[in-house]
């Protein structure tokens, strides 16, 4: 399921404190999330407001080239932004769509968010060609949109695994039905030999 996640209501929408996130939840695995933006303001916020939550644990990175040579951590999730340049004034070769494209090239299984202050629709577009699975635009409510999608991601990562679960549960029920079916058949042959002698 493709995105795309804009809020043009910015802080009217904030988040209630009362309202329980899914994030907050116990899951059958600690996620590890990459967020990689050149904005130290924007790398501390998403840090911040994912610390609170018990389930992640989160990397930050300033460059795409740090984040890819990380990827032998196997995130699950990278939050990455479209337009990366060097704050150091450096050169810098790789931007937000380079490096979207070697996640998906080396870990296909990375989910990738892609944060942007651009609101066109084409850069949405292009993210999403290339593997994204959701594009965040940056605003004062940024940080709760991005929750939303890792909220979705993390949906989908527990429902197929617990589709896997039950598909395991399935296949060794179905063993045993067999290894029943195969000892009551046993036993009849027992019973017909001793009943016929």
């Amino acid at each position: 399921m493709t995105t795309i996640t804009q809020n043009s209501a910015a802080i009217k929408m904030a988040q209630p404190e009362n309202k329980k996130s899914v994030l907050d939840a116990s899951f059958s695995k600690r996620y590890k999330i990459f967020f990689v933006d050149d904005d130290l303001m924007i790398r501390k916020m998403l840090s911040r407001h994912f610390s609170s939550f018990t389930n992640f644990d989160t990397t930050v990175f300033s460059s795409g080239e740090e984040c890819i040579e990380a990827l032998v951590e196997k995130p699950d999730i990278v939050v990455l932004d479209h337009n990366l340049a060097s704050e150091d004034g450096g050169d810098r070769i790789l931007n937000g769509l380079d490096v979207l494209e070697k996640i998906k090239n080396q870990y296909p299984d990375i989910q990738v968010i892609m944060l942007s202050a651009q609101v066109d629709v084409q850069v949405a577009v292009d993210c999403l060609k290339k593997g994204a699975l959701n594009y965040v635009v940056k605003d004062a409510v940024m940080q709760f949109n991005v929750e939303k999608a890792i909220e979705d991601i993390i949906r989908s990562y527990e429902l197929k695994e617990e589709i896997h679960s039950l598909s395991n549960t399935i296949k060794r029920d179905k063993l045993l039905i067999r290894g029943y079916g195969i000892i009551i058949l046993c036993l009849i042959f027992v019973l017909y030999y001793f009943w016929i002698n």
